[in-house]
């Protein structure tokens, strides 16, 4: 199985006239089984900012899709932004906010995290994490996947001081008890995949990069990047594909690779620590 991961678009700040249609070439040609979308596809949410959007998410034929917090009314419409921060996001992108999937091998569940009484972070509410639990709790065998936006825990090794959603934490631990393998996230603007959990309550976690924005930041600061994850038994694989700004197509960029030893998540290059 195969999945394509991308994240902070942001329509509005794009990087380069050709990056969008190399992303939306480069995606078809890899055929993925799924394309799941992490959030913040505007920088401010303006009409032709959602348009543009909504179209390259037909093109990519993207199957889940989640806001992120720039897909919320800009600070300008407050009273809008405080009252139905989602509506005009609701109206342009034809995607739910959040979603369940069930195939023969993934179970996936994406939830929003996104709401207009912050600048920029984000919030889990306690019917959330309930969700999460009973969904992953009746997933059987299958691969057990997580889509949010914000981050769940304070990984600041990596990315510096960042933001963790409200609620973040608990629904962290939720899910790594009900036994989550996987967990996608944006809102960082940089690629990063690891180990994250404590113990025998381990998932790999994936952070995306920015797909095609000018927003990157730390090593990613003048890259694009969207992650191809691949499965197999017991093992994840995330490829990054990078936009060469020569060449104007992606390329291929770092692999990381993890694999599952008796119900717990190891790096392949150090499987026994």
């Amino acid at each position: 199985m195969r999945i394509v991961f991308l994240s902070d678009i942001h329509f509005g700040r794009i990087a380069s006239p050709r990056i969008v249609s190399a992303l939306v070439d480069d995606i078809r040609s890899h055929n993925p089984d799924l394309v799941v979308v992490g959030g913040d596809l505007t920088q401010r949410s303006r009409k032709t900012e959602l348009r543009a959007a909504a179209r390259l998410l037909a093109d990519i034929k993207a199957n889940i899709v989640i806001p992120g917090n720039h897909d919320v009314f800009a600070w300008w419409f407050p009273i809008r932004r405080l009252v139905a921060p989602l509506d005009r996001y609701r109206r342009m992108v034809p995607y739910p906010i959040e979603a369940e999937l069930v195939t023969d091998e993934a179970a996936i569940l994406a939830l929003n995290s996104s709401f207009g009484w912050t600048v920029k972070g984000g919030r889990f509410t306690r019917g959330q994490i309930n969700r999460a639990r009973t969904f992953f709790s009746s997933a059987g065998t299958r691969l057990k996947i997580l889509v949010v936006h914000h981050h769940l825990s304070d990984l600041r090794d990596v990315f510096g001081k960042h933001d963790i959603a409200i609620g973040g934490r608990r629904l962290f631990a939720t899910v790594l008890e009900t036994g989550v393998d996987l967990i996608l996230s944006g809102h960082l603007h940089q690629s990063h995949s690891q180990i994250v959990g404590v113990g025998r309550k381990t998932a790999v976690l994936v952070s995306s990069g920015t797909a095609t924005s000018d927003r990157g930041r730390r090593a990613d600061l003048n890259r694009n990047i969207y992650e191809l994850v691949s499965f197999s038994p017991f093992r994840i694989e995330i490829l990054e594909r990078v936009f060469s700004v020569r060449s104007e197509v992606f390329e291929d960029g770092r692999v990381f690779s993890f694999v599952q030893r008796d119900d717990v998540w190891f790096d392949e290059e150090r499987p026994g620590e």
